[in-house]
This record gives C-alpha cells, structure tokens and sequence, in this order.
C-alpha cells in the first residue's frame, strides 16, 4: 500500500503540471509543487465553503469522506448508508486539517474501529517530497507502535487510528510526572534509525527556502496584514538568517532523528479511570516536520512550547508567556529522565543547557519564518503573522541576553 501510494506520487511529481485537488469544504487549485517552481507559482488559492448541514461542512466533503472510510476501512463502515455517516471537524491543527469520522452506535464492530481521524494535509505540507517522506515516517513508527495506528493513505491525506483520549495543555508541560514521559519519549525517538537523509540538511534547507519566500514572493491586500508583513520585514533577516546558521555551526549537538514539533498539542494522554499518566498512556504524534536534525533543537523547541498557549479563545488564538519557559531545575528534571533513558547519564548537563539556550534561538527562528509563509497559504483561522511577531520578538530579547554573555556566545 505505502509502496504504490509513493509511486503514484513520484509519477505525479515527475509529469503533471497542474493539481488539482477538490474536496467539499475546500477546493484547490494551482501549480503543482515540484522542485524548480516558485513559491508563488507553487501557491494555492483556496476557497472554504460552509453548509447548514453535516455539523457545518460542505456536503460534497461530506461524501468524499465518507468514501474514503467506504474504500479503506471495510465492513462495517461499507455498509453504512451515507446519510448516517458522521464526520466532524477536530479543531487545533495549525497545519493539517483534521476530522473525525465516525459509525453511529447501530452498528457492531469487531477488530475495525469505530472512530477513525481524518488528515488533508494543509497547503506548507503538500508538496510531493514533504508527503512521501512523511507517508514513509508515519508507516514505520505507526508499526513500532510509536503512533496511532495507520489506516489509510490517499492523495492529500491519510486515516489514522483515533485515540480516546485528550491533548495536553500547556498547563500539563511542568508537571513533573507527564515532563519526565515526554522526555524519555523524545529519547526513543532520537535512538530510532530511519531510512532518511542522515544529515542535518532539514533545518538549513527550510530556513533558506521560508526566508526566500517571505522576501521575494509573499504579500497581503489586506491592509493590516501588509502592515504586519512591513514590520516584519524591517528587521534585518538576512543577517539573522546567517547569525543563526552561524549559531548553529558553533554549537556542538549530536544529530539524531527528531520529531521537531513536539508541542503540548501533539502529545496524547489516555486519563480514562483517572489513572495517573504512565508511558502507555501517552502518545506522541504529528510527524509531519520529523526529519534527521541537532538534538538541541528538539529540547529547546519543546521548553519554548512551555510558553505558548493555543487553546486562546479570541483572535490571535495564542498567547506568548517569556516567564513560563522553565527554569534550570525543571530543564535538568526533563533531562535526566531523557538521558537515563538513552543510557547517557554521565553526559555534562550544563553543557545541554547551554544547547538548548542557543536553539532556543533557531526554534524562534524558524517557526517565525514558517508562520509568515502559513499567512499567506492557510485558511487556518489563527493569527499566523501575529505569531511570527510574537516569536521574533522573543527571539531577540534570548538573543540579546546570549550575545551578551560573550562567554557562552562563541561569536
């Protein structure tokens, strides 16, 4: 199955010169994004339609889902009538799109599930190398039983087991029982041997390529989007750019496979008979920006996240809070329980801490150039340019406080 669905997508790469792809509630229409294209001709129009019906979505998107379940799941989701198949949007995905479908109570299972998650990747993951190499990511660690069990996989997405159980919140991240899980998880990820690019070319590649889409290619009508755009803008992000690769050059940290994401939205905890949070209970996903990078970037990236909360009820959708990044006893906590379990115990602690104080930089960085190329290419309703505001505006209070301490700078 994986091996034909990434054919079909090379033969798609490697001939087609435009894509079109319809789904209900959205419809898009553009280039397709093989290498050699621009940003801009690469860039999607989308247009989201809502119904009165089918909790909100479209109809059409309602049938294509419904086939989808029909075609990969069997019996008893082929013999639910489309009028009693349930679909509904699962909010909180900044990159994806997520449903969750589901076979009303009449009808038995055994052995196939009765709620399956429903993922169309968003328009900054849907170019050909970034699908194949996710599709072959998820397949691996969904049969190490690392991810939620894969179910499906379709041009533009994929159907995965869907866990009964909650997302954490960034309230949960300084508990010590459930910081001392998420990082043993993130160190049997790093031990993992993936048959991907062993280099850390990832982080480099995407920093250059966001920072030369932002420059040369993106833009807003919107008034008060452009003027978000100019004030971004305004800083100098070619010289940050190379301080940054500069930064990451003098640092020394071990490359290992990273999840790169590993927020407190894409970590799962099963809570049922209020049993307290174990390494079963906890499941770590969203793959999608997992590739072969510098150890510190995932440290410094998840203590980052201790800061933002996405679960804001009003526009932006987030807040920044500098103070909630964790103190040296709450790193030092997270961190031996990821070197015991990586058997590194007499690794020098303040020596990662001073890595993660640098990437912590990068992470900043990065997802600042990320959320400015979101703005222009996702119909998500978050503040993606209120972010990146958010995020540059850490980024060089950290920097500051790290360049004046010439001692740990290196520059």
């Amino acid at each position: 199955m994986l091996m034909r669905h990434v054919g079909k997508l090379l033969e798609k790469s490697l001939h087609c010169k435009c894509v079109l792809q319809r789904w209900g509630d959205w419809q898009v229409y553009g280039k397709c994004r093989c290498p050699g294209l621009s940003f801009q001709q690469a860039r999607s129009t989308v247009r989201y339609k809502m119904a009165e019906n089918n909790n909100g979505l479209d109809p059409a998107f309602h049938t294509k889902a419904w086939t989808i379940c029909y075609d990969y799941l069997g019996p008893p989701w082929k013999e639910v009538p489309e009028k009693e198949f349930i679909v509904e949007t699962l909010p909180g995905g900044l990159s994806n799109y997520l449903y969750v479908c589901t076979l009303p109570e009449k009808y038995a299972v055994k052995g196939v599930p009765r709620k399956v998650l429903l993922r169309i990747y968003g328009e900054i993951l849907s170019d050909v190398p970034t699908v194949i190499q996710d599709s072959v990511i998820y397949s691996i660690l969904s049969e190490k039983k690392l991810a939620p069990q894969l179910r499906g996989i379709f041009d533009g997405g994929r159907l995965e087991e869907f866990k009964e159980s909650r997302t954490l919140t960034t309230a949960d991240l300084p508990n010590p029982t459930l910081s001392a899980i998420i990082g043993r998880k993130m160190a049997r990820l790093h031990k993992l041997e993936m048959p991907l690019c062993k280099e850390p070319k990832w982080l480099s590649d995407h920093l250059k390529s966001y920072l030369s889409n932002v420059l040369n290619n993106v833009s807003f009508k919107e008034e008060s989007k452009a003027k978000q755009l100019k004030q971004l803008l305004a800083y100098d992000l070619d010289a940050e750019l190379q301080f940054i690769l500069r930064l990451i050059e003098d640092t020394h940290s071990p490359v290992v496979f990273c999840h790169n994401d590993l927020q407190e939205g894409n970590i799962l905890v099963d809570e049922q008979n209020s049993v307290t949070p174990s390494d079963e209970r906890v499941t770590v996903i969203d793959y999608e920006y997992s590739a072969y990078n510098y150890r510190g970037f995932d440290f410094a990236n998840h203590f980052c996240e201790w800061a933002m909360d996405y679960n804001h009820p009003k526009w932006p959708y987030f807040t920044i809070d500098p103070a909630a990044w964790p103190s040296r006893k709450q790193q030092l906590h997270f961190l031996d329980a990821y070197l015991s379990e990586s058997g590194e115990t007499s690794a020098d602690r303040d020596a990662i801490l001073r890595e993660v104080e640098r990437f912590a930089l990068v992470s900043h960085f990065w997802w600042s150039l990320w959320a400015i190329a979101q703005a222009y290419v996702s119909h998500i309703n978050f503040g993606f340019l209120e972010y990146a505001l958010g995020r540059f505006d850490w980024y060089f209070q950290m920097k500051k406080n790290l360049t004046c301490n010439r001692k740990h700078a290196g520059l």
